[in-house]
């Protein structure tokens, strides 16, 4: 929880969770795979004139589905291209060149500093981060609506500028959400109220910051009304893509289950070199 106020210097609360992408690079001529063209040139440019490599990519995380893709790859390919373990403002600045959208640090320090079985309560402005333990009596379930976005068509851009020139429903979500990000951290154990902290979380994306749509609202819906979910919001930038839901552990897979395409997911450690 803690969506668009990252950019803003807010505290949010992520997690790393299972879905994985792999890059496996061997010496060659820089082939990678179509469509990763410009996050290796980004890449390149933040690490320094690397060797020239060749890359595969085997990932299970949806495209454009709010569930950070590019970051993942953009930390892959900093990663390996670099030798070490790249910075969350690497990241975020190899992400920009590669896509013009002015994200936050939210997703880049839960993918790099992530912890299995923990979120990370975190101070955007400062980087600084506590753990939190997500309790086994609450399970998280991603389903994915099928539906996809573009971030660079603007609309990501468009709603960054105007919290920050202080539109009052834009600048409403803003603070209601910084507040739900503390609720959360103090009911992560309590699946009933976490639930209804989340529904909260996504009427405020849907009516004040309006980066809902239809297929996303249909699947918030759909989970809230399904046995064992305690509330559901979109997940990521928004406008697309995924719902995260709150379930209680042992009816997880009925909520998953009501769904064509959804995960039970959990947190793990975050990026390493294998």
């Amino acid at each position: 929880i803690g969506e668009h106020i990252d950019y803003l210097g807010g505290t949010v609360l992520p997690f790393a969770c299972d879905l994985e992408l792999r890059l496996t690079v061997s010496p060659g001529n820089w082939r990678f795979p179509p469509g990763a063209e410009r996050f290796v040139a980004a890449a390149r440019d933040i690490v320094g004139d690397p060797q020239p490599q060749d890359g595969t990519i085997g990932s299970a995380i949806p495209v454009g589905a709010g569930l950070s893709s590019s970051t993942a790859l953009s930390t892959a390919l900093l990663y390996a291209l670099g030798g070490t373990k790249p910075t969350p403002e690497q990241v975020l600045a190899a992400e920009i060149a590669a896509t013009g959208v002015p994200g936050g640090l939210m997703d880049q320090t839960a993918i790099l500093e992530g912890r299995k079985d923990r979120a990370l309560l975190l101070d955007c402005a400062s980087g600084v981060f506590d753990l939190v333990e997500l309790p086994p009596q609450t399970a998280f379930v991603v389903i994915d609506t099928g539906t996809r976005r573009k971030l660079a068509d603007g609309r990501y851009a468009q709603r960054r500028a105007e919290v920050e020139a202080g539109e009052s429903k834009r600048v409403r979500h803003a603070e209601n959400e910084q507040a739900r990000v503390y609720a959360a951290a103090n009911a992560i154990g309590d699946a009933d109220e976490l639930g209804r902290i989340i529904s909260a979380s996504h009427r405020s994306l849907r009516d004040d910051f309006e980066v809902s749509s239809p297929e996303l609202d249909e699947a918030v819906a759909r989970a809230e009304a399904t046995n064992g979910c305690t509330g559901a919001r979109l997940v990521g930038a928004g406008f697309a893509g995924c719902v995260l839901a709150i379930a209680h552990a042992d009816k997880a897979k009925d909520v998953r289950d009501a769904f064509d395409q959804a995960w039970i997911v959990r947190a793990v450690d975050g990026a390493s070199e294998v």
